[in-house]
């Protein structure tokens, strides 16, 4: 199966603005490390309104910034499962069943392991 064409938006970069670019390598050497605001998109239409969509920079950048530091945060006091649990597998179909209830509750599957395993701990 061949792999399905994607479209970064770049509302702003490294030199550019409201630029369409069609490949990861391209985008990344126009936003890392610099104050960017992008996405990506299955699609050159969705890229297209998207960057019609932004009126104001600013706002969206602070948004992003607010973003990071929460995801910094975030990982600082938590730990990957997989980290912890190293080569536990779990049963397709109980995983599968897991997330549906999961769904089904419309509550998060880590929301669900954490109370689960706090309760373990207790």
């Amino acid at each position: 199966m061949a792999k399905q064409q994607k479209y970064y938006a770049i509302k702003t970069g490294k030199g550019v603005k409201d630029k369409i670019v069609t490949t990861w390598s391209e985008c990344e050497q126009l936003v890392k490390g610099y104050p960017s605001v992008y996405k990506s998109f299955k699609t050159e239409e969705e890229a297209k309104l998207y960057l019609g969509s932004i009126k104001d920079v600013d706002k969206k950048l602070e948004e992003n910034n607010k973003a990071m530091e929460y995801n910094k945060a975030k990982k600082k006091g938590t730990v990957s499962v997989a980290n912890v649990f190293k080569g536990v597998r779990i049963d397709k179909v109980i995983a599968e069943e897991f997330e549906a209830k999961c769904k089904d509750l419309n509550i998060s599957k880590e929301k669900i392991l954490n109370e689960l395993i706090k309760e373990w701990v207790d």
